[in-house]
């Protein structure tokens, strides 16, 4: 199973395919076309259709194909327990093209009430900046890391 447990819809070539599972094994020259493309493919049309208006609890982590390279940001519903956004980057921006996601969703920012991250200085301000009524919980693996 890939790090990230970020499977692909049914559209995929293969049914049993990840994304994560993609990003991870395939080399390519241009490795930011082939990121936007595998993006576009698996994640974005996909999740189109998806109404966010009653969505109030996300967490967010970020996963890289090699530490220190070309990192992405995952975003999930965690009541629902589904991938509901993946961006480009780990910074406060990825929270902002989340923002942006959202409201073409039907969703709101001030109605997230809960993040569950981790302590990304990035992370912390992009919520506080465009998630205004979030509280921030950080996920446990990251607390038990630093004890």
């Amino acid at each position: 199973r890939p790090r990230c447990g970020v499977y692909a819809h049914r559209d995929a070539q293969q049914e049993n395919e990840t994304f994560c599972e993609l990003w991870f094994q395939n080399p390519c020259h241009n490795y930011t076309i082939f990121q936007t493309k595998l993006l576009q493919l698996f994640c974005r049309k996909p999740l189109a259709g998806n109404d966010y208006s009653q969505l109030t609890a996300v967490g967010m982590d970020e996963t890289a194909q090699r530490k220190g390279h070309d990192y992405i940001t995952i975003f999930v519903d965690l009541l629902k327990k589904r991938t509901i956004f993946i961006a480009a980057g780990k910074d406060q921006k990825t929270v902002k093209a989340f923002g942006e996601d959202l409201k073409a969703h039907h969703g709101c920012a001030a109605a997230i009430t809960e993040v569950s991250c981790d302590m990304s200085p990035a992370f912390i301000k992009g919520v506080a900046d465009y998630l205004p009524n979030a509280d921030i919980t950080f996920d446990r693996f990251h607390i038990l890391k630093i004890i």
